[in-house]
């Protein structure tokens, strides 16, 4: 992958994250925090039943991509299973379309049911499609599919605030909607020639069982990694209210820096390590990659949480409680991000199996935390909740990779990884009441993480002093 097509992945993604921020305060500013809440659990629910009619196979087109001649019918064998599942699972549960409706969103309404049911055949598709195109290297279609739909979104939101009589939660659903099915459309546009073409399907058994054994166990890791992503969501409209949701999933999306570089590491990372496997060359370039990417991302947090003041100046007074929240939000997706590398060796190996025990060990450490501390603390205590279990996610799943490949020494990152962690924690529990005291531990930690990894920023200067 060159450096124009990490340069084009990278804006496409940044700008589309950059969209959404300016979005994020105008429905802030439009609807209640209810309705931010509703839509929190809108896209949770879209997203666990397509992980679960996915059935883990998009992730087995991916480790067999470099590895099949007929891409096509790979593509072809990987997506049909979990599409006609799916349309047989929606037309079922249309029986109760009502109660599902009030069960998740307190509406009882036929119509919502409907969006609903449009919008997770319109994301099973985008799920395949595109990692069709991320596989296939075609990094401006990528980056186009995470600018156009956000640009849309944006003109609806601000057709909402021309017309703000015709605001409900049911019209946001369907502003989403449509701006998924543009998502997919655009992908159409790249993929049709080659992925819809009428060519016979060839079905081999022991090819396909093969699929289903890779792609199965992480099938139930993407549930139950939904359940530790998720969980508090669901756990704070239960045990707290949907206000406390809504401001939860507003400090959620605030942490939008932490997801835009998750997205884009995610995106490139894949792709590139299973063709350094296949050139028997990821041994010896991962170790640098893997100290780098734990320096960015504690160093990060720590600015983010530094800056997190600003939130005070865009959002209304119900949701400036968000700003404490935010350290504690950007721990999962870059704590993801780092896993990608030093857990990498789960799926190198084929031993994905150990990938829904770990998940489920961190699920049952999130439900444990999250009762005992949204009842005092709400969303912070949500906040807090979801980064102690996504910091136990990548202990495991990084020590286990050690030992079903190839080990890397993890000690120096558990320790300045633990520090920052914990002050994510104290902040999102009572980051108030500390006042400035916060921000001195946060200068205190950053100059921490840099002294520590001191290694690793004389490469990055050298490099950057080198291109200046």
């Amino acid at each position: 992958m060159n450096f124009r097509t990490v340069s084009v992945y990278a804006v496409g993604i940044a700008l589309g994250a950059a969209l959404s921020l300016i979005t994020l305060p105008i429905l802030a500013w439009l609807f209640p925090p209810e309705d931010v809440g509703r839509v929190s659990l809108f896209q949770l629910s879209l997203s666990l039943i397509v992980v679960f009619f996915s059935f883990g196979l998009d992730q087995s087109y991916v480790r067999n991509f470099n590895e099949v001649e007929d891409k096509v019918n790979l593509a072809r064998i990987c997506m049909m299973p979990g599409f006609f599942a799916l349309l047989i699972g929606v037309a079922l549960v249309g029986m109760y379309a009502k109660q599902l409706s009030y069960w998740l969103f307190d509406l009882d309404s036929l119509l919502l049911y409907g969006i609903f049911s449009f919008a997770v055949v319109v994301l099973y598709l985008e799920r395949f499609f595109s990692v069709f195109i991320r596989m296939k290297e075609l990094s401006f279609a990528y980056s186009l599919t995470r600018v156009f739909p956000k640009l849309l979104f944006l003109i609806f939101v601000f057709g909402v605030f021309l017309f703000p009589a015709q605001k409900s939660f049911v019209l946001l659903a369907g502003m989403q909607s449509l701006c998924w099915l543009l998502v997919v459309l655009i992908m159409l546009c790249y993929l049709k020639d080659e992925y819809l073409k009428n060519k016979k399907l060839v079905f081999e058994f022991r090819a396909t069982r093969e699929l289903f054994y890779f792609g199965f166990p992480l099938m139930l890791n993407g549930i139950a990694f939904w359940g530790l992503s998720f969980l508090d969501r669901i756990m704070l409209k239960e045990l707290s209210s949907l206000s406390e949701l809504g401001v939860y999933a507003v400090a959620s999306t605030l942490a939008g820096a932490a997801i835009l570089f998750q997205q884009i590491f995610t995106t490139m990372w894949h792709p590139v390590i299973y063709k350094w496997v296949s050139e028997g060359a990821a041994e010896v370039k991962l170790k640098n990659i893997n100290e780098s990417v734990q320096l960015f991302s504690l160093v990060l947090i720590c600015i983010i949480a530094l800056c997190s003041f600003v939130v005070i100046y865009v959002l209304p007074e119900a949701y400036v409680s968000a700003r404490y929240m935010l350290p504690a939000c950007m721990v999962p997706p870059l704590h993801i991000m780092i896993t990608e590398v030093s857990g990498i060796g789960i799926s190198i190996s084929k031993r994905t199996k150990f990938l829904p025990v770990i998940t489920l060990v961190c699920v049952l450490v999130n439900l444990g935390f999250n009762y005992f501390l949204i009842p005092t603390f709400g969303a912070g205590g949500a906040a807090a909740s979801t980064a102690l279990a996504f910091s136990l996610y990548l202990i495991l799943k990084t020590e286990v990779s050690n030992r079903v490949w190839v080990s890397f020494s993890n000690a120096k990152f558990y320790i300045f990884s633990s520090s920052v962690v914990a002050l994510c924690v104290i902040s999102a529990l009572v980051g108030e009441a500390l006042g400035y005291g916060l921000y001195v531990a946060w200068v205190a930690a950053l100059c921490l993480c840099i002294l520590g990894y001191k290694a690793q920023v004389r490469l990055l200067y050298g490099f950057i002093r080198g291109r200046i």
